[in-house]
């Protein structure tokens, strides 16, 4: 599930950045052209950068749990085998 809504270019998030971004851009060029107000232009802007920065950590989530293994694996006897180290979240999100 998180594929589909998080994979890095055909996931539901980042078209709907992509197609944010595809509307504000020319939104505020009119704005701009005409010495209309951009302030909710702006506003779409701010708001388009937060998801993108959300949609880069939910990537990051469904990343991580692909890698994880599951928590039940055993081995042949039937003893749990020893989990892998989990990998660590970035230390900063990635700005764009």
């Amino acid at each position: 599930m998180l594929t589909e809504i998080a994979a890095p270019h055909d996931g539901l998030l980042p078209r709907l950045v992509q197609a944010l971004i595809a509307t504000w851009a020319p939104w505020t060029q009119r704005l701009e052209d005409t010495g209309q107000e951009t302030a909710l232009a702006e506003r779409l802007k701010n708001t388009t950068s937060i998801l993108s920065n959300h949609s880069w950590q939910i990537q990051q989530i469904r990343d991580q749990a692909a890698q994880a293994s599951p928590a039940a694996k055993t081995t042949p006897d039937q003893t749990p085998a020893a989990a892998p180290p989990r990998p660590t979240a970035p230390s900063s999100p990635r700005r764009r």
